[in-house]
């Protein structure tokens, strides 16, 4: 049973002022509060205290007050034992979330091209922690990679060779690494939803090739979310789990205007790939929703086959929308079969 706080002061306001007062009258619950107070040691100590009577036999003013200030003490540490002890009791509920499936990709650069490129491709993989108990988190790596191409590929020679070559698809690699934290507000027996922030990490190098030419790219994109998780049990075996990220602000960096000017070829002259990256960070931009549009949602479903393992089905949509210094949009759609490991 917690403690009534203003009961308590109101004991001790009391007690300082010399009033006469039943502590096991005025304060019923103590008994109770002091079985649960640990060391063991204390308890006698306790209960002589919650039991005696306060009837003016304190002469002393400071001894009493003395007195009341330990008992309020030992009250306050029997209070965080049992907190203590209810945090104890939650259990911890952890996850490993393994991902294989088919996506598409539909995606514009215009530092690059005005070409609208699309490609589905059963490249894509994700790998995600989850653990639940106090707050939620949420942990994943996501790959994907996609060979979109315009038209159909056909031969070509130049001057320089003329041997003749094929030409080959664009290159996009996408990947995320994303952490989530969040504390649940509604809690049911069969639904739970948590809100909370995310921490993203957008990673999306890019090749283009224009017959014998070719041009490198990157999209570079980190910020904070605000992170919505919704999970609801039908029954026993079967579980639908949502999550959904908006950009509190972003931190992107982009390929120059035409791909390659001043800027990039001093970006790369080091030809040293750790620094080169960090070359391309030092361009990027501070962007709010205004320049920078980002959301993703997924949606999946487990089917509970042992104890340990489930299986299941997902679909994730991932929505990027950038405005400098050109327009760049993307939108992926993936289709997941997944396996989870709860432990």
């Amino acid at each position: 049973m917690p403690i009534n706080y203003l009961e308590l002061n109101l004991i001790i306001f009391l007690c300082l002022q010399g009033k006469s007062i039943q502590i096991s009258t005025c304060f019923p619950y103590n008994l109770m509060l002091f079985d649960k107070i640990k060391p063991v040691t204390l308890q006698p100590l306790l209960r002589l205290i919650a039991d005696a009577t306060f009837k003016g036999d304190f002469k002393n003013y400071f001894i009493m007050k003395k007195l009341i200030i330990i008992f309020s003490g030992l009250l306050l540490f029997g209070q965080i034992d049992l907190l203590a002890q209810e945090g104890a009791q939650v259990d911890v509920q952890k996850a490993f979330v393994f991902s294989i499936g088919m996506g598409n990709i539909k995606r514009q650069d215009l530092n690059f091209s005005p070409m609208i490129h699309q490609k589905w491709s059963p490249i894509n993989v994700n790998v995600m922690f989850t653990k639940s108990k106090k707050f939620e988190q949420q942990a994943y790596l996501k790959f994907g990679q996609y060979h979109p191409i315009i038209g159909s590929s056909f031969d070509f020679s130049t001057a320089f060779n003329e041997e003749e070559n094929t030409t080959g698809p664009h290159v996009f690699t996408l990947v995320d690494i994303n952490y989530s934290l969040g504390k649940a507000v509604i809690v049911k027996d069969d639904f739970k939803f948590t809100v909370g922030g995310r921490w993203r990490n957008r990673l999306q190098p890019s090749s283009y090739l224009f017959g014998n030419a070719g041009s490198f790219g990157y999209y570079i994109s980190f910020g904070l979310d605000v992170w919505l998780n919704l999970q609801y049990d039908l029954n026993e075996r079967n579980q639908f789990v949502v999550n959904a990220g908006i950009p509190v602000f972003s931190y992107t960096a982009r390929s120059p205007y035409k791909s390659q000017n001043d800027e990039y070829f001093a970006d790369i002259y080091s030809h040293k790939g750790f620094t080169t990256f960090i070359n391309y960070l030092k361009r990027g931009n501070l962007e709010s929703w205004g320049t920078s549009q980002i959301f993703d949602f997924d949606l999946n479903y487990h089917y509970q086959l042992s104890e340990k393992w489930d299986i299941g089905v997902s679909y994730w949509l991932s929505m990027n929308f950038n405005q400098y210094p050109t327009p760049f949009s993307s939108i992926e759609n993936v289709f997941y079969l997944t396996g989870r490991l709860k432990f």
